[in-house]
């Protein structure tokens, strides 16, 4: 799953190990953060398939952009 989206995430393989969220992190990466952690581990219990996983992350990223654009205008 990772790097299906075009986004470089430097945190992205900590989220996929399901390590601690790092400090400093903005409001938008902390929420994708969580939601990529809970994800990879749903993938690696077989809660969710690749494709589902992979549709989802999609919708993560899209709604973290949206974040994004709406965090830069403060």
């Amino acid at each position: 799953m990772n790097g299906t989206t075009g986004i470089v995430l430097s945190w992205e393989n900590d989220a996929m190990a399901g390590a601690e969220m790092p400090a400093g992190l903005s409001y938008p990466d902390q929420i994708l953060y969580q939601q990529l952690r809970l994800l990879y581990w749903q993938y690696r219990q077989n809660v969710v398939d690749r494709e589902t996983a992979k549709r989802e992350k999609l919708k993560f990223i899209e709604e973290y952009k949206r974040n994004q654009f709406r965090e830069r205008l403060g």
